[in-house]
Order: structure tokens, then C-alpha cells, then sequence
């Protein structure tokens, strides 16, 4: 059995809020805005601008802003992948979701046993 390091596991747990909370506040962002905002405008791609194709990953952000606005098919046409991308981000969206809506529910039930008083007496503590 594989044993991981308290040091990996706390680089994980980081990671994952960073993911959760990226898609929390990206997913609203990118619904937001209009389905065609990333459709105009200069393409930043070095390596479509050294090598003159296109890489795999071109299209994937104009891909995955129509996925997300539901347009499936033009989102598929500017890239495959976007449909991957495009429900990753759904997922990572519904993850974070209900994880920090259970982790809130935790807190505040943790919170309301500490404030509700314990009987002090002997007898009254084998009644509870």
C-alpha cells in the first residue's frame, strides 16, 4: 500500500480548493458573457504563429464558451476537446457546490452544539 506524505496531501488539498473555487467564480463569469465574446479578436497561439497550424488546444476557450452557453455543436466545431473542458467545468462547478454547501452545514451545526448547554449534574448526564 502506497503511503502518502502529510506534506503531498496538504499540496493536494490546495490544489483541489483551487480548482473548486476556480470553477465556482469561472463557470458564472463565463456564463455571463455573451456565447460569442471570445470569437473576435487576435489569436495568441506561438505555435500556430511559428509552426502556421493549428495546435490542439486552439479554439478549445471560444469551444468551451458556446459549450457552456449550450451551443454544443459550434462549440464542437471550434474544438473536440471543449466538450471535455466544457463538462470537467460542470463538474468541478457541482463539486465545489455541494462540497462548501455541506462544509457550511458542518460548521453551523458544529457551531450550534457548542452553544447549546450541557446539564452540569451526574444524574442529569445519564438521563441525556
Amino acid at each position: 500500500m502506497v503511503r502518502i506524505s502529510p506534506e503531498v496531501r496538504s499540496v493536494f488539498r490546495v490544489l483541489s480548493h483551487l480548482l473548486r473555487v476556480g470553477a465556482l467564480i469561472g463557470l458564472p463569469i463565463l456564463w455571463s458573457l455573451p456565447a460569442g465574446y471570445f470569437d473576435e479578436g487576435p489569436i495568441v497561439c506561438s505555435w500556430r504563429e511559428t509552426l502556421g497550424v493549428e495546435c490542439p488546444g486552439c479554439g478549445l476557450t471560444r469551444g468551451t464558451q458556446h459549450f457552456v452557453h449550450g451551443e454544443f455543436a459550434l462549440g464542437l466545431d471550434y474544438n473536440p476537446l471543449s466538450l471535455i473542458t466544457g463538462g470537467g467545468l460542470f463538474l468541478l462547478f457541482t463539486w465545489g457546490l455541494l462540497s462548501y454547501t455541506v462544509m457550511g452545514i458542518r460548521i453551523y451545526f458544529r457551531r450550534v452544539a457548542k452553544m447549546t448547554p450541557r446539564p452540569t449534574s451526574p444524574a442529569l448526564r445519564e438521563k441525556i
